[in-house]
């Protein structure tokens, strides 16, 4: 691990302080500003670690409903955008756990 490279855990804490941030005057469905937020996650940490990391991209699921950065293996840690009914939860985890537990 390079000294200035961000941990899922910091990177999902990133993603909902901009998620918050962003809401209140967000006037689309809550699903692109999480995408938005994940995104943002993901260039702050290519900025840190001078563009040697990183994912490819945003995707997501529907059942159940949540958005995460595509680390390359369905369970390798990564940032994850859960909707809770309401609204979305960032936190680091694996999307295959989330699938396997529907």
């Amino acid at each position: 691990m390079n000294i200035f490279e961000l941990t899922e855990s910091q990177q999902a804490q990133i993603a909902e302080k901009y998620y918050y941030k962003h809401k209140e005057n967000h006037c689309g469905h809550l699903s692109h500003l999480a995408s938005s937020a994940l995104e943002h996650a993901e260039k702050v940490a290519n900025w840190a670690c001078k563009g040697h990391c990183g994912s490819f991209g945003v995707e997501g699921c529907t059942e159940p409903d949540f958005l995460y950065l595509n680390a390359g293996d369905t369970y390798s840690n990564t940032v994850l955008a859960v909707y809770n009914g309401y609204d979305y939860e960032f936190k680091d985890g694996c999307w295959g756990d989330l699938v396997e537990g529907c």
